[in-house]
């Protein structure tokens, strides 16, 4: 996982367990996860906005739909109720899926600059 992806996964978790200190059932879990996802993917200055030719409603509707059909894939492995670990753990395997269905999407989009080489 890139550092970038990282840094969004830290601020998903931060703000999940500064807003839910107990744990979180799936349906509220999932909630969280498809409507502050993509606003992260897709904020100015981040690699899925810099690396790539694409507009900001391009970026969120791409990372909206991959979140939905990552959990999708995942739901039958999802915990019913959430904690702050067990949002980690799924945080970052439901990030790692946007992250490669995003890249799959904007392929022939990705701008060819060092920068970008490096961070993947």
């Amino acid at each position: 996982m890139n550092l970038l992806l990282k840094g969004v996964l830290f601020v998903l978790i931060l703000s999940f367990s500064v807003s839910h200190a107990a744990d979180l059932a799936q349906d509220r879990w999932i909630g969280f996860m498809t409507k502050n996802m993509p606003a992260l993917f897709c904020k100015p200055d981040q690699y899925y906005r810099d690396c790539y030719e694409v507009t900001k409603e391009e970026c969120e509707d791409t990372a909206a739909f991959a979140v939905q059909a990552c959990i999708a894939n995942h739901i039958q492995e999802l915990p019913d109720f959430f904690s702050y670990e067990a949002s980690r753990q799924w945080g970052a395997t439901i990030e790692k899926c946007v992250d490669e269905e995003y890249s799959r999407t904007f392929s022939n989009q990705k701008k060819d600059t060092q920068e970008c080489k490096e961070i993947k």
